[in-house]
């Protein structure tokens, strides 16, 4: 959501107006009055933190972990960081990558 923030915020810059800006990026209104008031507040375009328990594993680990052996199963590196694998292949899911199975099923 941050990268819409951003571009709806290049397009706010540009002089666009809110109902262009909407059909342009396909995002609400809401969203719009929201980056303009912190765009005229100066205040910044990040998401603030938020509480609750950390993740285990971050992203950046799965990633480095599947970069260095693409054909590792998520069971494997779910023992090696003595997690759960439900954690693994939600960390997959927000690295944006699939399932070795998945590709292999999807590719028959």
């Amino acid at each position: 959501m941050e990268a819409k923030r951003h571009e709806v915020a290049v397009l706010i810059r540009a002089g666009h107006g809110t109902n262009d800006i909407v059909t342009l990026t396909n995002v609400c209104r809401r969203t719009v009055s929201n980056v303009r008031k912190r765009i005229k507040d100066g205040q910044d375009l990040k998401d603030n933190p938020r509480c609750g328990r950390p993740v285990k594993l971050s992203t950046e680990v799965v990633q480095k972990a599947f970069t260095a052996n693409p054909k590792l199963a998520m069971a494997t590196l779910a023992r090696k960081k003595n997690v759960n694998k439900s954690t693994v292949s939600r960390a997959v899911k927000n690295a944006g990558g699939k399932s070795l199975r998945l590709v292999e099923r999807l590719n028959e």
